[in-house]
């Protein structure tokens, strides 16, 4: 998955942990990325859950590029600062439209979420229905 990540999205976090409607993806906080005084920056956040909802929905359709954002909303919880950045995606419905939630943290601290997002993915469905 990483092999394909850094051919098609050279930016994109590392995949950490693959399993079946589960991803995790780790962004390196030396990667840059961040704000004045260390923060990592929304869009940057953003990214990463945008990253470990597509590689969650990669779980269950394999990898399919064309599987596209179609609704991402982020709650920002408190500053990131200090670590690499964690977003663990659980996929809670899988279909034509899938939907995940995902918790960000920074690496260490699981307990002191710095965002929470949701997001829904557009699945082009080859078998002819949802799943």
């Amino acid at each position: 998955m990483n092999a394909f990540l850094a051919e098609h999205m050279p930016s994109a976090p590392v995949a950490e942990l693959l399993k079946e409607n589960f991803a995790r993806c780790r962004w390196d906080y030396h990667d840059g990325g961040t704000r004045p005084g260390g923060y990592i920056s929304g869009p940057t956040i953003m990214n990463a859950i945008d990253c470990a909802v597509w590689l969650a929905v990669f779980t269950r359709a394999g990898i399919t590029p064309m599987a596209v954002t179609w609704e991402l909303k982020v709650n920002f919880l408190r500053p990131a600062l200090g670590g690499d950045l964690i977003a663990d995606a659980t996929l809670h419905k899988f279909g034509p439209l899938s939907y995940a939630s995902v918790d960000v943290y920074i690496d260490g601290t699981p307990s002191r979420l710095v965002a929470h997002g949701t997001a829904t993915y557009s699945v082009p469905m080859t078998d002819g229905g949802a799943n």
